[in-house]
């Protein structure tokens, strides 16, 4: 499942339907003082809003293509810089 194929609108729409609640008062709060919740109904909305977006993006998998046949992907500091976080020790 592409995740980042989700449209930001289809999410702020599933985000503006999620029901009232009355919550207490010490509940955490997320920026401009709406207090944080899980609510079912939201995360369904949300589920639909990504069952309905293309599982293979064709733009992004040209782009995978380009890539593998590109010898100098990825750059050679990047693979390093890989390899340091995987053993730190053989750093020279």
């Amino acid at each position: 499942m592409n995740i980042q194929s989700v449209r930001p609108e289809i999410v702020m729409e599933a985000a503006k339907s999620k029901p009232k609640s009355k919550t207490a008062d010490n509940e955490p709060q997320s920026e401009g003082g709406v207090r944080d919740s899980y609510m079912p109904e939201q995360n369904e909305n949300l589920m639909q809003a990504l069952k309905s977006q293309p599982e293979v993006r064709p733009e992004m998998l040209e782009r995978a293509k380009q890539l593998a046949e590109d010898p100098g992907y990825p750059p050679k500091d990047v693979i390093k810089a890989i390899a340091n976080l995987f053993v730190p020790s053989a750093r020279k």
